[in-house]
């Protein structure tokens, strides 16, 4: 029993399994507490998209500028003063339409001047001829007469050799024998002075020819003056020499020109339809396109900066005759159908130069690339609805899209958004699943042929 005022004291063997009880409660009680069971994150909502296999056009982007296929700038031919102005500044004008006038007196007198001159060449050219002609049927008759006249002597000359025989035999008589000498002598003179006198009218002769040739070459002199007249007349009318589009005027009525004065032209004349676009490309692609030129199968898309809804097809038909050294680039040119005036002469345009077809391409949104510490990469959704990062090589773009070289198979499910929650392994929800890709370029290469097409024609 216990005694009043005195406390009782437990044996330590009685003790100690009592403080193992209550430790062993108390320990129990807060491990309970701190190690819950795990509970798994909620799949992530993504938006999804499938790859899908595609022939895509392979392509060249840059900038390229249009030329004017002709451009012209107006001079002036002769100097005069001009009269009238038959435009404004920025017409559309034709072939043979009419520019600029120039005072036509001061040439209308020149050729007034030519051809009275010409006339009295071909007076002179005649009155030569007819006297040509005179010396000609003078010589005949003279060689005729001295025909005659030899005919004459010879006769002579028989009747003398016979009266001086007969005169040894007194046959004859003195008289008649001096007779027959005096006409033979007579002939002999005759003669010398018929030929004395064809010699000279041979010298005529050649002297009425020259004056016929220098007569000619006097008419042929004023029949050129004659023509250079008409020319520097005509010169009085500028007349567009293409149809195109005119710029601003440089001289006005009243303004005194010369011809090619420091080469300052009146005015500048430029086609616009078709117009040309000049562009450059490295020339590692110079095997491509000379391919594509002999298939003739190269196409360029062209349209102004923020404008790519007013796109236009053309076919290429040019291709430089050398690399550049410097760049190693090489120029090309194309031809673009430019009725609406929507490109300009000395206008920046992108291009798009289609060089060939990329068949089986695998196309996935470009929005399901990702750029990461070791490059390009998409997640891909598998079958059991987690993701993969996948590291992949994109190639060119088709508007939304791109061509995935390596990397992605086509029908593979790949993600569009929601990219930050996820990591590799991770449960996703496709929210809106997509299976018709954005359009790609195939289309519009088919439109790009088409309208190309037009361009040729």
């Amino acid at each position: 029993m216990n005694e009043p005022g005195r406390t009782r004291c437990l044996p330590a063997v009685v003790l100690m399994p009592v403080l193992a009880v209550l430790l062993g409660v108390s320990g129990c009680g807060q491990k309970s507490q701190a190690s819950p069971a795990p509970v798994a994150p909620p799949p992530a909502n993504v938006h999804a998209a499938k790859a899908e296999l595609r022939d895509v056009p392979l392509y060249l982007e840059g900038i390229g500028k249009c030329v004017a296929p002709e451009s012209v700038f107006i001079q002036p031919q002769i100097t005069g003063r001009i009269t009238a102005v038959h435009f404004f500044d920025g017409s559309e004008v034709k072939k043979g339409d009419k520019l600029f006038s120039i005072d036509p007196r001061p040439f209308q007198i020149q050729l007034d001047q030519a051809k009275a001159e010409h006339a009295m060449n071909v007076a002179s050219l005649e009155q030569s001829k007819v006297a040509l002609q005179q010396l000609q049927a003078g010589i005949v008759r003279s060689e005729a007469g001295l025909a005659e006249t030899q005919t004459r002597q010879k006769l002579n000359i028989l009747e003398f050799e016979r009266a001086k025989g007969l005169l040894e035999t007194n046959a004859v008589a003195r008289q008649e024998y001096d007779t027959r000498e005096m006409a033979v002598a007579t002939g002999k003179a005759q003669i010398t002075s018929g030929e004395a006198a064809i010699t000279q009218t041979k010298a005529e002769l050649k002297q009425g020819e020259a004056a016929v040739v220098v007569a000619q070459a006097k008419l042929a002199s004023s029949q050129a003056m004659i023509a250079a007249a008409e020319l520097n007349l005509e010169y009085t009318t500028l007349v567009a020499p293409i149809s195109g589009r005119l710029g601003p005027k440089r001289a006005d009525v009243g303004t005194i020109v010369k011809a090619n004065e420091n080469n300052i032209p009146l005015v500048q004349l430029q086609t616009f339809d078709p117009i040309y676009a000049e562009f450059i490309v490295p020339e590692a692609e110079l095997g491509r396109i000379q391919s594509g030129m002999a298939e003739k199968t190269i196409l360029v898309e062209c349209w102004a900066p923020g404008h790519e809804d007013k796109k236009r097809a053309g076919d290429v038909f040019f291709l430089d005759s050398s690399v550049q050294d410097q760049t190693g680039t090489l120029r090309l040119r194309a031809r673009i159908k430019n009725e609406d005036r929507t490109f300009w002469p000395g206008q920046f345009v992108n291009f798009r130069l289609v060089l060939s077809t990329l068949k089986g391409a695998a196309l996935a949104p470009s929005v399901a690339i990702q750029i990461g510490q070791t490059g390009p990469y998409v997640f891909v959704v598998k079958a059991d609805s987690t993701v993969e990062l996948r590291p992949v090589k994109p190639g060119l773009r088709y508007g939304a899209q791109v061509a995935v070289l390596e990397g992605l198979a086509a029908g593979e499910m790949v993600v569009t958004a929601g990219h930050l929650m996820l990591q590799p392994g991770a449960k996703v929800h496709v929210a809106e699943p997509t299976t018709e890709p954005v359009k790609t370029a195939a289309k519009p290469e088919a439109d790009a042929k088409a309208s190309a097409g037009d361009a040729a024609k």
